[in-house]
């Protein structure tokens, strides 16, 4: 808490984007919304965190002072983060696994996430899941679970309930299961 706190970022409503900004990660995306998002809540802060392309953060800076690139956290910090966040948003073009919604749902908050690779399979009912290239609904699922304090609480517990089912112990005993059916 005291990460949040040193960050100026204390008692102010905070959409969290993990991932950093890249092409990948659909920067052009995230820039092209946040006006939109913010619009409807001034007092809304867009925090970035991660490495960024210098070209997207550039941008990033340019959309003004209730926009904070704060590059890599430590681990402490960013669940700090995390549990700070109104909304959590990672609406990355393609991912191996998807961690950061899986480590958002762990602590309780809501996520805004894509219908693309592995994303819809780790956050299955738990996330609000949108097209990965249509801004405005990512506009929309932003706002609504913003506005909607019962919706946030659902999924929170949904995302917490998800987020347990992720353990080191049963990967690794579904593991030795797809090993020993090709014995």
């Amino acid at each position: 808490r005291a990460y949040v706190e040193k960050a100026g970022l204390a008692q102010l409503r905070l959409v969290l984007v993990p991932g950093g900004l890249h092409f990948r990660k659909n920067a052009e995306l995230i820039l092209h919304a946040w006006p939109a998002i913010q619009e409807a809540d001034p007092d809304l802060r867009l925090v970035i965190i991660n490495h960024s392309d210098p070209a997207y953060a550039s941008r990033a800076a340019n959309l003004g002072s209730r926009v904070h690139v704060l590059g890599f956290v430590p681990d402490d910090a960013l669940r700090a983060l995390y549990s700070a966040a109104q909304v959590v948003w990672f609406p990355s073009r393609y991912e191996g696994f998807g961690l950061p919604v899986l480590e958002a749902m762990a602590c309780g908050t809501p996520v805004v996430t894509v219908r693309a690779s592995s994303l819809p399979e780790i956050a299955g009912t738990a996330a609000c899941l949108v097209a990965p290239d249509r801004p405005s609904a990512h506009v929309e699922a932003i706002r609504a679970l913003l506005a909607d304090d019962a919706l946030r609480q659902e999924l929170s517990a949904r995302g917490r309930t998800r987020a347990a089912l992720f353990t080191w112990t049963r990967a690794a005993a579904e593991l030795k299961n797809h090993f020993d059916s090709l014995l």
